[in-house]
């Protein structure tokens, strides 16, 4: 097999502005659980958790809610009392685990072991900034720095809980109570830099995530250009959604470098397109012969996409002759490519 790399047409990225005006700059709100039976937010890094003997929410929540298998049903402990009385049957299911006055919503799958996701936040307001807060490891616990998420305004994408966020266009930071019922913030007392972003694009950007190495910092781009406030520190880019006429498109750090943001200073990025493609091809006589399982697709600054959706939405590859310049085949991947 062969490795080629082929030039595509533009794809890309963006950034998030400031909140509304009339901020307090430091303080305490209460955070309250809202439910959501179906997934309305873009998570960075959400999964599904098998449910197994139940939800082992004690360290976060306060209590543990057992479950187990009755045939092709499940059985839940849904008021933590430890009798299994909440039936959940056929293929999916909704369920609200509640004790202590505190709750949390599990979306529930059965195909092919029961598991589940995040089927609440926690949210309240600063002011008029709406923040929310998703168990997205689903421990059970809000307070997990570079693991949990968090949307501030009020967007559908998250990025990873920060331990900081821009409010009012300052930089403040913040702590969440690990059962979620209160967040404390105040202003950023560290060194600060800047980021200038630009995102090359034909399409729209659902979502972006960049964050520290260390995991401790997050933000979520939402602009084609932007000037986002940081802590100092090494910053990559995490995750993404595009939306390209029509189909969508997943995009990961794949190959990209670390971006080194230093104190009082401004670093520029442009991401996004001009994209390029490389696959593995076999020459067989008079064909190539592609394996649409080995391409890989990458931006501007090496970011990697993958899992175009519909199938067969990939950009359109050209192979032409380099002497003659006459076009040998066109073709698009389909799945994961």
């Amino acid at each position: 097999m062969q490795c080629l790399a082929v030039s595509l047409v533009a794809a890309s990225v963006v950034a998030q502005g400031p909140a509304s005006s009339g901020q307090p700059s430091s303080g305490e709100i209460a955070l309250k659980p809202k439910m959501q039976r179906s997934q309305k937010l873009l998570l960075p890094a959400e999964s599904a958790t098998p449910v197994a003997t139940g939800f082992h929410f004690e360290d976060g929540l306060g209590a543990n809610f057992k479950a187990n298998i009755d045939g092709t049903a499940l059985l839940i402990d849904a008021d933590g009392d430890g009798s299994l009385e909440t039936r959940v049957e056929g293929d999916k299911g909704f369920v609200v685990l509640e004790k202590n006055g505190r709750r949390y919503g599990v979306r529930l799958k059965a195909s092919p072991k029961w598991t589940f996701e995040a089927g609440s936040v926690v949210m309240g307001k600063i002011g008029s900034t709406k923040i929310r807060i998703i168990d997205q490891n689903h421990n059970g616990r809000f307070d997990d720095i570079g693991k949990d998420a968090m949307v501030i305004g009020n967007g559908r994408a998250a990025s990873f809980l920060s331990e900081t966020v821009t409010i009012d266009g300052a930089l403040h930071t913040i702590k969440v109570a690990k059962d979620g019922t209160k967040l404390s913030f105040a202003p950023f007392a560290g060194d600060v830099g800047k980021l200038s972003l630009h995102a090359v694009t034909n399409g729209k950007v659902m979502a972006a995530v960049l964050n520290s190495k260390d995991g401790r910092h997050s933000v979520h781009l939402s602009k084609q250009d932007a000037e986002v406030s940081v802590p100092t520190g090494e910053y990559v880019l995490h995750s993404g959604v595009l939306s390209l006429s029509g189909s969508r498109v997943k995009m990961q750090q794949g190959r990209s470098k670390s971006i080194q943001v230093a104190s009082d200073a401004e670093v520029k990025l442009s991401w996004g397109g001009p994209a390029k493609a490389e696959f593995a091809y076999a020459d067989q006589g008079d064909e190539l012969v592609f394996d649409p399982n080995r391409i890989w697709f990458y931006g501007a600054v090496n970011e990697e996409y993958r899992d175009w959706n519909p199938v067969g939405k990939s950009p359109l590859i050209v192979v032409t002759d380099k002497a003659t310049g006459k076009v040998v085949a066109e073709t698009r991947f389909p799945g994961s490519c």
